[in-house]
């Protein structure tokens, strides 16, 4: 029987598994893989290796209606890093810089863990660029857009500021600052069209070159948004967080955050009226809900198929009703091993029963008991562990901070 016809079946050997996914790679052109039976992996152009594992677990675990989306998921990233040129010379001129999420790397990570996946954007190179974005680099020939990871730049004996260099140079080549539309005085959106909108904010001289009120302030909400006005026009200002709160929550995020350039160097801008700051926190606050909501789905399905006792706190927005304020807080339970999300206020409960519980300001927890909070490195947005209580002492200290 042919193996493409065997996908609605339930019998598949990881022989047969690796002999289906090499098929499945030369149909898309990848036709160079040698499998490796020992370590179960396929080994591709440049050094390239898939190990099939994860991959095959998924795979067996899945309807046998969903089989093929499973197996084309899996080559079609695959495929995508074949495509890069193993020279840099061949490279350079289609690589181009993309601004992404601080979080977006390790949530897909996590979610890779928590389904079996294999994820070819784990390696990816990145820098900081401010606040909660970082840049890496895409190679983009004009068909599928792969991530450039640490092994391509290895390969290439090219640093990754080099690298940035050379991709921004290719952004700015393909930008026609005309294509910047002004719907009120002093506001500016890009109209390219290529979803490297977000990614000109890089193009630190180009926006500088605009008339604006004041310092360069920009506002990215997706991937395909890029909003430009001046720390001084309030209007301007209005109008972009205005657009940030409507269409943040769609397709491709990015941040909610403001930032504002100095010395070619992006900070973050908080805005001098009130009404402004109130409603960007609004939007703050629901992103930060939003990601740890994610987060906090992965890391509870490997939890539980690891059969670990932990408990992953939600990050939960209350808005007080006379004033309005909206704020963050997560639950910290005596006796129980959890990962606390960073937020405004800690509820601890001490106990249950009897609703023994007190509300603090997260500053406050951190200085008083800090000690028992562990930061999780791996985890952003951010965790801290915490897998022993405050003591009597502690609680009342922290009670009385509170009431002070």
């Amino acid at each position: 029987m042919d193996l493409l016809n065997r996908l609605f079946t339930k019998r598949f050997g990881p022989d047969e598994y690796a002999a289906l996914v090499s098929k499945a790679l030369a149909d898309t052109g990848v036709a160079t893989v040698r499998y490796d039976e020992k370590s179960f992996s396929l080994h591709g152009p440049d050094g390239l290796v898939l190990h099939l594992q994860g991959g095959y677990s998924r795979f067996c675990a899945a309807d046998s209606r969903d089989r093929h989306t499973v197996l084309m998921d899996l080559v079609s990233d695959f495929a995508a890093m074949a495509s890069i040129p193993a020279d840099f010379a061949s490279a350079k001129e289609y690589l181009l810089p993309v601004v992404r999420s601080a979080a977006f790397f390790p949530l897909a990570r996590l979610q890779s863990q928590a389904s079996g996946k294999a994820d070819t954007r784990l390696g990816v190179a990145a820098q900081r660029v401010a606040d909660d974005l970082v840049v890496c680099l895409a190679y983009d020939a004009g068909g599928s857009v792969s991530y450039i990871g640490q092994k391509s730049l290895d390969r290439w004996q090219v640093g990754f500021p080099e690298a940035l260099t050379i991709a921004r140079d290719n952004l700015r080549e393909r930008t026609d600052p005309s294509w910047m539309a002004q719907p009120s005085p002093g506001l500016y959106v890009g109209q390219w069209g290529d979803s490297y909108e977000s990614s000109r904010m890089l193009l630190t001289d180009l926006i500088h070159l605009l008339p604006l009120d004041g310092d360069p302030v920009v506002s990215v909400p997706s991937r395909n948004q890029l909003w430009v006005t001046g720390s001084r026009n309030a209007s301007g200002l209005d109008s972009t967080i205005k657009f940030c709160q409507k269409e943040h929550f769609g397709a491709y995020p990015l941040s909610p955050h403001l930032f504002v350039l100095h010395d070619r160097e992006w900070g973050s801008f908080i805005p001098g009226f009130k009404a402004s700051r109130d409603s960007l926190r609004h939007i703050e606050l629901r992103r930060a809900a939003a990601d740890y909501g994610l987060q906090k789905g992965y890391l509870d399905a490997m939890n539980e198929k690891e059969a670990k006792d932990l408990f992953v706190a939600s990050c939960t927005v209350y808005e007080e009703s006379v004033t309005e304020r909206q704020y963050s807080v997560c639950i910290w339970s005596k006796g129980v091993d959890s990962l606390l999300p960073l937020t405004d206020e800690v509820i601890l409960v001490i106990d249950p029963e009897t609703k023994d519980r007190v509300s603090v300001k997260w500053s406050i927890v951190q200085s008083v008991v800090g000690r028992l909070m562990e930061k999780q490195d791996d985890l952003l947005p951010e965790r801290y562990r915490v897998r022993s209580f405050p003591s009597q002492e502690e609680i009342a200290e922290l009670r009385r901070a509170t009431s002070a």
